[in-house]
């Protein structure tokens, strides 16, 4: 994104206002208002926040609440600070780079309208989109690996009187089995 930033610089003002003259018109309040009821705003809520940070699901605790930490203070900063990273900075940025390419206009959406801006702002037509799904492969990867382990802490806990590397490795060979016919 930096490298897309910086090689259209010149575009920095018109993206500037193309931001703050859509957010502050009625314009974009009426698209809202006619494009969305209110169970399909919650429903995207809570499938962007699951999707980009965990912030609308709230499974981070389990992973924050059995770290290992000076102060259970400091391990809550750092669910705070994951959160803003995904949010003001990966989504920000990734939003600056289609707006500066001007894939906006385009017509595709999500993961296409993404691929389509790395394509145009990345010199080769194929590193861009390279790059993208590299950046899902990963987010997914450790997405599985995340479930996986909120599934074993749960299982765990609902069979408590089971020995714990028993549960674990059931748990562990279910999980792949799930992860490879998904």
């Amino acid at each position: 994104v930096l490298y897309i930033i910086l090689t259209h610089i010149g575009q920095l003002p018109s993206v500037i206002s193309l931001v703050l003259t859509n957010a502050f018109t009625g314009t974009a309040a009426a698209g809202g208002f006619l494009g969305s009821t209110i169970l399909l705003a919650i429903r995207q809520g809570f499938a962007r926040g699951i999707f980009s940070n965990d912030g609308g699901l709230g499974l981070g605790a389990v992973l924050h609440g059995r770290a290992i930490t000076t102060h259970p203070a400091k391990q809550g900063m750092w669910g705070i600070f994951e959160v803003f990273v995904d949010t003001n900075i990966v989504c920000t940025s990734t939003a600056l780079a289609i707006l500066f390419m001007g894939s906006w206009e385009s017509g595709e959406r999500g993961l296409n309208l993404t691929k389509l801006a790395f394509n145009q702002g990345i010199p080769t037509d194929w590193l861009g989109g390279l790059v993208v799904s590299i950046a899902v492969l990963l987010f997914g990867f450790t997405t599985i690996i995340a479930s996986a382990y909120y599934c074993q802490v749960g299982m765990r806990y609902v069979f408590s009187w089971v020995r714990e590397k028993t549960v674990a490795r059931v748990v562990q060979a279910a999980y792949v089995i799930g992860v490879i016919f998904g």
